[in-house]
């Protein structure tokens, strides 16, 4: 037996929304694809819903850096080696909507932000995490001791 519910059909408007973003490799390096960065995807804030037109687009008004430590691992020699690493974010803040032939001239914030480079940190430098997954005690419990780590020492410059 399937319950049918029914419920008025609610315009998504523009507005700010927790939306997930792929991290990728070339937020840190783009010459180099010789590693792998965890975790895979953060959540940001994006501009997203509807205007009450096709002549008009939910764009951001205002955005805002984000820093996050990430991590990144390498294989060298069959062995992983750890290092944090900080990946730059962009959210948005506030969202209206907007015709579309001005969205690119009145943009807020022109820099790509989002792929800024910061200096990784060695870490675990001879730690071999490869024989233990998440949740056995390998490198989950590491990112958490990482993550508490962050909590005391701000990556911000």
């Amino acid at each position: 037996v399937s319950l049918v519910s029914l419920s008025p059909a609610q315009q998504a408007v523009c507005k700010v929304r927790t939306e997930v973003m792929e991290v990728t490799r070339s937020m840190l390096d783009r010459r180099n694809a010789n590693f792998l960065l965890w975790p895979p995807c953060v959540e940001v804030q994006r501009c997203s819903g509807c205007c009450n037109t096709r002549l008009l687009q939910c764009v951001p008004t205002v955005t805002s850096s984000r820093y996050l430590q990430v991590i990144k691992i390498q294989y060298i020699n069959k062995k992983a080696h750890y290092e944090k690493a900080i990946i730059s974010v962009e959210d948005h803040v506030s969202c209206r909507c907007q015709t579309l032939s001005s969205s690119s001239s009145s943009s807020p914030s022109s820099s790509s932000s989002s792929t800024q480079r910061k200096p990784t940190q060695t870490w675990g430098e001879h730690a071999d995490f490869t024989q233990k997954g998440p949740g056995q005690g390998g490198l989950k419990s590491d990112l958490l001791a990482v993550r508490h780590s962050a909590n005391h020492h701000s990556p911000m410059p």
